[in-house]
């Protein structure tokens, strides 16, 4: 199903200082496109992961992609772990999957090569402990590994107990090894690197747990964690309180904040000042910058475009 409708978007508020073009965001087409949006220039393709769903009695989601010539989405991974966010590797040529696991497999950060679909588990415990379950995941220039790990999959009923903290982690793949940043968020979640991999932010998503109604006087900020070294945090302060709702997938670009919400993309500078807010038609989950200084947004619906 093709969408051939414009949607126009409406500023929420301006800093007056600035000034912004409020860009046309185009829906592309309708499909259940939840998050992890990863675009692979190579192949000018969308890959996304889908709504779960059940399926025989079991919950379940996969990975899909647009094929961005075609307009048209292809199955790519029918089960995927319960996999949630996504990047590119270094190389260009595997996805890198945040998977949040089941009652019967462990979460992962696991890589899936673009072309043979094999999958590779880089790891899937913190000392010999399985994950709760990975949400989001990053890299850094030096093949570092970031990943969230709220307690997601226990609280929706899909997952064990958990047996860890609700964290943040760094993966070593050259060592092999996964380290602990932080466990003072409540429900970490959403993540991005700024240019020059020295600070990371976090989403603390506390105000929706996956059990209770959205709960305003529960943290929905992202915070600022200035880096002492690829696998150490020095410092983690509040940065950013989201109006309403929460910030689920962000991006950074050209120094400017984008954080997809109930709302719509909220679009801050590099201070942490709304500029405004891309009002969706519906909630916004994730969101991924391409070559072409375009984003992809992602919902449980359809797939919408923008240019910046």
């Amino acid at each position: 199903m093709k969408f051939i409708k414009k949607i126009a978007l409406i500023s929420f508020l301006s800093v007056n200082s600035l000034s912004f073009a409020t860009p046309a965001i185009t829906p592309l087409i309708a499909t259940q496109s939840h998050e992890g949006p990863v675009y692979v220039a190579s192949q000018d393709r969308l890959y996304f992961t889908t709504k779960p769903a059940l399926n025989n009695g079991k919950l379940s989601n996969a990975i899909a992609y647009l094929d961005l010539k075609k307009n048209q989405v292809v199955m790519f991974i029918s089960d995927a772990n319960m996999a949630n966010g996504m990047t590119l590797s270094a190389d260009g040529n595997s996805l890198l999957v945040a998977e949040q696991g089941s009652y019967e497999m462990p979460g992962a950060i696991s890589e899936i090569d673009l072309f043979t679909k094999k999958r590779y588990v880089l790891t899937d415990n913190f000392e010999g402990k399985q994950f709760n379950s990975p949400n989001k995941v990053i890299q850094n220039k030096n093949g570092i590994i970031y990943f969230s790990d709220p307690s997601y999959g226990y609280n929706q009923d899909f997952k064990k107990n958990p047996l860890l903290d609700n964290g943040v982690y760094a993966f070593d793949r050259t060592l092999g090894k996964t380290t602990l940043l932080t466990t003072t968020l409540k429900m970490p979640h959403g993540l991005a690197l700024t240019d020059d991999d020295k600070t990371l932010l976090i989403g603390d998503t506390e105000a929706i747990d996956g059990i209770h109604p959205y709960d305003q006087t529960k943290r929905h900020n992202i915070y600022r964690a200035a880096l002492k070294n690829d696998l150490a945090i020095k410092t983690i302060s509040p940065f950013i309180t989201i109006p309403q709702g929460i910030a689920d997938g962000i991006i950074i670009v050209n120094t400017h904040i984008y954080a997809a919400t109930a709302k719509g993309i909220m679009h801050y500078d590099a201070q942490g000042r709304l500029i405004e807010c891309l009002i969706m038609p519906v909630e916004a989950f994730n969101l991924v910058l391409t070559n072409k200084n375009n984003i992809f947004i992602t919902t449980n619906t359809a797939i919408y475009s923008a240019q910046l």
